[in-house]
Parts: C-alpha cells; structure tokens; sequence
C-alpha cells in the first residue's frame, strides 16, 4: 500500500507539472479579470519545492522505515529466532522430553532392569525362598519324611516285639494270656474248624500274631509232652524240594518217632510241665540240637498254654503248614490233629499222614488254623 500511495502522489505531481509546466520560468498565463492582481497566477501554482518536498518525504518514510526495517528485518528474523532455535530444535522435542527423561532414563532404567524382572521377582524373591527353602530342603526331605516319620516310627517296632509277650499286638488283636487258664474268645473264634479243634477227648486253641504262634490244649495229662512240627514255606507237592527246604524224617521223642513227615518241616516243639525246647532243619535232613526254655509255658489242671516264637524260624512266615499230637512217656500218641494222623503206639518208623495249612498268615487275612486239613 506504501508503494501504491507513492505513486498516486508522484502520477499526481507529474499530472499537475504538465498543466501547469513544472520547472518552467516563464510566469503562467493569466487571464485579465479587470481586477488587478488579485487573481494572478501565484495563488494556484506549485513551487519546486514543494515538489521536492513531497518525493522526499514518500521515499524516505515508505520505502526505507516502513517497508524494509519494520516489516524484513525485525519481523522475519524474530520469526526465525523463535521457530528455530528455542522451541523445535534444542528444549521441546530432541533434549529435554524425548531423549533424556522419558524414554532412555527413567523407563527403561527403573523398570525393567532394578525393580521388576531380575532384583525383587525372579532371582530373589521367587527362586530363592520358594524352592530352595520351603520345599526341597526344610520340608519334605529332611524334617517330615526322612528323619522324624519312618526314623521313629519304625523304632517302635522294636518295642512291639516286647509288649507281645506283655499280651498285645494291635495288628492281630490281644494276645492270650499265658496262665494255664482258658477265657471266652481268647484263642479267637473258639467254633470247630477256626480256632479250635477237637480230637477224641483232647480240644487244641491256636492263634499267631507277628511274634508267636500261641496254643492251648484242654484235657491232657500236662506231664505228658505236646510235639508240634511246622514248614514255614509250604510246598507243592508238599514233599517236594530237598534237604535244604526242610526234613522229611522226624525227630525220637519219648520212643515215638515219625520216619516220614507229610511236608518238609522246618522247626520241631517238644513242650510239658518242667522243660521245653525246640530244633530246626540242620539242612542236611537232620536236626539240629535242642533250644530250651524259649517261648512261655503255663499250665492249670489238665490245661496248658505255650508260645513258639516265629524268630526261630526267622520271622512270621507269610503261610506255613503244621500238625501236632500229645506223647506219653510209652511211647503212646493221641489228642493228634488232624485227626487223620496215626495215632497209638506208632514206634519209630510211622508215616505221620494228614496237616493243617494256612495259606495267608497275614492279619488282613485273618486265615483260621484249623480251616484247611490236608489232605
């Protein structure tokens, strides 16, 4: 608009000088009024001067101030030095926000290396606590199951062995009473064919536990020795096997003998009032020499109660096999069970004949001695 202004002004100026003969000196014409000089040509010319005067002034205030200090210079290089160099470039974007606070420093320092991942949740706190100390090592291993559980436990088995012959063993029940004297159910189910067992006037008891094999018998001169034989490992047939399985031959006892057993039996008892003993199966088809005074021995009238102990023939058997009969001094057997065993004055060369077998020894079973004669 300046540049404008200057030249409406000077097209102006140049218009007038042409009608009026700018820079001329000849006076302009006038027209005589009849006035004088009242109406002379002064009063409606323009001098040089003004002329000058008004160039100047439009040059030098539009083009030089207004237009090329004011609006080029200030205005565009304040722009530049705004723009440029304060905002975009050095503090907002590429400094301050972007590279050093946020992103690179804080996030990725603080974060994901120290606190969460490798410090506090996975090498410290989880691994460390978790396995090694609760589970593995305190817990499970050492205290509960190795040391205190089977450790003490299984030492109590040791003190079960002695409070059977105090008369108890809770897998088995109660122990009988070795006093000579018979109670109601003592022996078990006292029905025949279970745990007990009649033979002519004679009546035997039996029952086990994991430490004796118990009997009682009724009506029998207890002067007169009770001999039972046992397999602790019955075989099929039941003769079958060799020596070292147990002796088919059986040992003299009051001049009574059987030549041939109806197993290969491992343990022979001899028991009455004052003395008891017991051998076993040297290996050979022999026996060996007499262990006395084991097990317990009472008696009361015709009545008399003993134990043979399982340790002599190296532990409760899981089955075994059995017979027994009652000697006298001549040499005369009765009271035999089963009663298919040959009985009377029998010698030294009689075939024994029948027995008792029990298959499943364990409580669980809870197998009748006298169930299953053989054969």
């Amino acid at each position: 608009m300046r540049y404008a202004g200057v030249a409406l002004i000077l097209g102006s100026t140049l218009l007038g000088c042409g009608l009026v003969g700018c820079g001329s000196d000849d006076p302009p014409v006038t027209e005589d009024t009849g006035s004088g000089d009242t109406g002379s040509g002064d009063t409606g010319t323009t001098s040089d001067s003004t002329i000058d005067s008004t160039i100047d002034s439009a040059t030098d205030s539009t083009a030089t101030d207004s237009g090329g200090d004011s609006t080029a210079t200030d205005s565009t290089t304040e722009t530049a030095d705004s723009t440029a160099t304060d905002s975009t470039a050095t503090d907002s974007t590429a400094t301050d926000s972007t590279a050093t606070d946020s992103a690179a420093a804080d996030t990725k320092t603080d974060s994901t290396a120290a606190d969460s991942t490798v410090a506090d949740s996975a090498a410290t706190d989880s691994a460390a606590d978790t396995t090694a100390a609760d589970t593995t090592a305190a817990d499970t291993t050492a205290a509960d199951t190795t040391a205190a559980d089977t450790t003490t436990a299984d030492s109590a088995a040791d003190s079960a062995e002695a409070a059977t012959d105090a008369g108890s063993d809770a897998s088995f029940g109660t122990a009988p009473t070795c006093d000579g004297t018979l109670a109601t159910g003592e022996y078990g189910d006292h029905t025949e064919g279970k745990n007990q067992y009649s033979s002519s006037t004679q009546t035997w008891y039996a029952r086990w536990d994991d430490t004796n094999l118990y009997v009682a018998i009724t009506n029998a001169n207890v002067a007169e020795a009770a001999v039972v034989y046992l397999e602790k490992a019955p075989l099929t047939p039941a003769t079958s096997g060799t020596n070292a399985d147990g002796n088919l031959g059986g040992q003299t006892y009051d001049g009574a003998r059987y030549s041939s057993l109806p197993f290969r039996a491992d343990l022979v008892a001899y028991v009455k009032t004052g003395y008891r003993e017991y051998r076993t199966a040297d290996g050979t088809g022999g026996w060996s020499s007499a262990t006395a005074g084991a097990g317990c021995f009472a008696s009361a009238g015709t009545t008399r109660e003993f134990s043979i102990p399982w340790s002599a023939v190296g532990g409760r058997p899981a089955s075994f096999a059995f017979f027994g009969y009652v000697v006298a001094g001549s040499g005369f057997v009765y009271g035999q069970v089963p009663t298919t065993v040959t009985a009377g004055a029998i010698g030294t060369s009689a075939t024994a004949g029948g027995y008792f077998l029990v298959a499943d020894s364990s409580a669980a079973a809870a197998a009748k001695p006298f169930a299953t004669p053989k054969p």
